[in-house]
C-alpha cells in the first residue's frame, strides 16, 4: 500500500467525520429549539395557571359577599316578618280595610 492511498482513505473518513458533525449540530441546534419550545409552553401554562387561582380566589371573594349580603336581607326579612307578627297581634281587629291609600280597592 503506497502513503498516498492511506492519505486517501483517511481524508475520505475525515470528510465522513465533517458531515457526521454537520448533521449532529444540526440535530442539537434541533433539540434546543424544541426545548425552548417546551420551555415557554411550560411558562405559559404555569401563568395561566396562576391567573386561574387570581379568579378563583376572587369568585370566592365575590361568593363570600353574596353570602353576607343574602345573610343581611334574611335577617331584614325575619325582623320584617317579626313586627308584622307583632302589629298584628296588636291589633284589636284582624279585618282587612277595603281601601289603602295607595293601593287598588278590594
Amino acid at each position: 500500500v503506497k502513503a498516498g492511498d492511506a492519505g486517501l482513505g483517511f481524508q475520505v473518513i475525515v470528510r465522513e467525520i465533517r458531515e457526521l458533525t454537520k448533521s449532529s449540530n444540526k440535530e442539537i441546534v434541533n433539540i434546543a429549539n424544541t426545548l425552548g419550545s417546551i420551555v415557554g409552553h411550560a411558562e405559559h401554562t404555569s401563568n395561566l395557571s396562576k391567573n386561574c387561582v387570581e379568579m378563583i380566589g376572587d369568585v370566592r371573594k365575590l361568593s363570600l359577599a353574596i353570602m353576607d349580603i343574602v345573610s343581611s336581607q334574611n335577617k331584614i326579612i325575619t325582623k320584617i316578618v317579626e313586627e308584622s307578627n307583632d302589629l298584628m297581634h296588636q291589633s284589636d281587629s284582624y279585618e282587612i280595610p277595603r281601601f289603602i291609600p295607595g293601593m287598588i280597592p278590594v
